[in-house]
């Protein structure tokens, strides 16, 4: 039985698992997804997100776990894509469900690593939040991820840092992101504390902090958030022979506000991989032809 030519199997296999649809890499055992009927509920016309896609970022400001504040420029080390999450920590709908999300997206995600790969700033955009929250709310999430101990605690505090700010300094993210919501009293007569009604998303930048690509709703397909990492990376991260089909095959679709197969790209490619294997096979064929011919000069 003719074998296939090696090059066929390293350029065949990877596509064959983009067009099926498999997993590029084995993953981690999947968390209950999030779910909330305030989560699936549309929002005020108000409330809403204005992408700003390219807008830099690098020069505002936040308030750091330490009570520190902090130039966002400083945080990055313009190597790993970062990715934010607004929420606010007091919050008992949507941001829970959206960290959640996200820390499932992490978990989940085996090819590239938090810390190793890309960074996740968390922060609060109610003013009243303090540091000492954020400092409490990280150290709960980051106790949730299978490879966080208590011997890496504080080297993985520094990869999903917890942000708080003032009016000013969330005013100010919030306008350059696009992120728009509303102020409302809470409908529990037992809280005093105001509430939000804002989007659930993330935004994801580039390793010096421009704007590259915003991922909606509080669950993360691992296609969606490889792609948004992928792109924001600009090419600060290596990429396995699958990443690059993905790239190839996959294009962001701005009204499904999620990554999608581009079929002309899938069938371009299928020919370009079919001519390919093509031609292996009758480089095999020519080959073994050769030698056949060779042996029977070599008796006569």
């Amino acid at each position: 039985m003719m074998r296939m030519p090696r090059l066929a199997q390293y350029v065949f296999f990877p596509c064959l698992l983009v067009l099926t649809g498999l997993p590029f890499s084995a993953t981690h055992a999947d968390l209950p997804p999030a779910d909330d009927t305030l989560a699936k509920t549309p929002p005020p016309l108000e409330v809403t997100v204005e992408e700003k896609i390219s807008t830099d970022i690098s020069q505002l400001t936040l308030i750091d776990e330490n009570g520190k504040t902090v130039k966002l420029a400083d945080v990055a080390d313009r190597k790993r894509p970062i990715i934010f999450a607004p929420v606010y920590y007091n919050c008992p709908h949507l941001c829970t469900l959206t960290l959640n999300g996200l820390m499932q997206a992490i978990g989940r995600e085996g090819r590239y690593n938090l810390g190793k790969d890309y960074l996740v700033i968390a922060y609060s955009f109610h003013p009243e939040e303090k540091p000492e929250l954020a400092k409490l709310k990280q150290a709960n999430y980051l106790r949730k991820l299978t490879v966080v101990t208590d011997q890496n605690l504080p080297e993985y505090s520094k990869h999903w840092r917890f942000f708080t700010g003032s009016i000013d300094q969330i005013a100010a993210i919030s306008k350059a992101i696009g992120f728009k919501y509303l102020k409302e009293t809470s409908t529990n007569p037992r809280k005093k504390d105001s509430e939000y009604v804002h989007p659930a998303i993330l935004v994801v930048t580039t390793p010096d902090l421009k704007i590259s690509r915003y991922l909606y709703g509080v669950e993360y397909p691992e296609t969606d958030f490889r792609m948004a990492l992928l792109e924001a990376a600009d090419g600060k991260v290596s990429k396995t022979i699958g990443d690059r089909l993905m790239l190839t095959c996959y294009s962001f679709d701005p009204v499904k506000r999620k990554y999608s197969l581009v079929a002309w790209r899938v069938m371009r490619l299928g020919g370009i991989l079919t001519g390919i294997l093509v031609v292996g096979l009758l480089a095999v064929l020519w080959y073994r032809e050769k030698l056949k011919m060779r042996e029977k000069r070599s008796n006569e």
